[in-house]
């Protein structure tokens, strides 16, 4: 009897604690919202037509194969295309809708900052600008919006358009953390560039979602060399003959170990998970295209079924 009054106890106060931590959290990243956002909310009006599909498309080795399955039924849908995107072949064939950059790799010159890279960015900046003629909407975070790199890269092209997002998560209880989205104060904690774009698809009212060239596989192409160093396989859409491993370095140019590797993608699977319970409250489907995709969180459904 003593030992069942005790149990309830203790479980009692796990309640307790959980509740008063829950409170806090909640009103800690509620503050940390509203300081960043200023109650300005995310820019959701620029859904490009009735069409009920939007295509998401990740810069996997699939692509090529993800893309070529709907070319023949492009203008069925709208397009949300991704980081490094119009250096393929791709870009005017779909004549994407939306444009989606997450990382400040894009924007910031004190992250990864080589030469190599500088020149790519302004290698993709300038494709973007000069073959863009139809209308595109660019949708950066808003901190990205305030160093202006994409005003002055992209203000003399008429047809594309600036558009920012709040970038900023909450965590805390599920209601206010709906509430937020659904107003576009906040956002699900993003590790990939993919689980932005699938929120602001959502939030533009998008019911049915398709994910290509999302193959996420990184962990089959991941191995510790005779330096203990983590080392990756190339493995985005272009780079598939590369074959060849090197160190795995953070957005800071240090060096990965593994213990860090793992907690990033284990953030960025949580973050699609997150969607995906957002995606049923509003009533999308997502479907992840992608063959051997490593993303568990999506309906899984060949696209000749759909």
């Amino acid at each position: 009897m003593n030992y069942h009054i005790i149990n309830r106890a203790k479980n009692a106060v796990k309640t307790i604690l959980q509740l008063i931590l829950n409170v806090t959290v909640s009103a800690i990243s509620l503050v940390r919202v509203l300081i960043y956002t200023r109650f300005r909310k995310t820019d959701t009006s620029i859904c490009i037509d009735q069409k009920s599909r939007l295509a998401i498309v990740g810069n996997g080795p699939s692509l090529g194969r993800d893309l070529n399955l709907i070319l023949d039924k492009v203008n069925d849908y709208n397009f949300m295309v991704v980081n490094d995107f119009a250096l393929t072949e791709f870009y005017e064939k779909v004549e994407p809708a939306y444009y989606f950059f997450l990382d400040d790799y894009y924007w910031c010159d004190e992250v990864d900052s080589t030469v190599e890279n500088i020149l790519s960015r302004k290698e993709l900046f300038k494709t973007i600008k000069n073959k863009t003629i139809w209308n595109l909407n660019i949708i950066i975070p808003k901190s990205a919006s305030r160093t202006l790199v994409f005003q002055r890269e992209f203000g003399n092209n008429e047809n594309i358009n600036i558009r920012t997002y709040n970038s900023i998560p909450f965590e805390g209880f599920k209601k206010i953390e709906y509430l937020l989205y659904d107003y576009g104060l906040a956002a699900p904690r993003s590790q990939n560039v993919l689980v932005a774009s699938l929120y602001y698809g959502i939030l533009m009212n998008y019911k049915n979602i398709y994910l290509l060239g999302a193959d996420h596989d990184w962990l089959g192409n991941i191995k510790v060399d005779k330096f203990n160093r983590v080392c990756l396989k190339a493995t985005n859409y272009g780079q598939e003959n590369q074959a060849e491993y090197s160190p795995w370095l953070t957005y800071n140019v240090t060096q990965y170990d593994m213990a860090e590797v793992l907690r990033d993608l284990s953030k960025m699977f949580s973050g699609y998970k997150a969607v995906q319970s957002y995606s049923i409250y509003r009533g999308t489907t997502i479907y992840n295209v992608t063959k051997d995709s490593f993303i568990d969180s999506f309906k899984r459904v060949p696209y000749e079924k759909k």
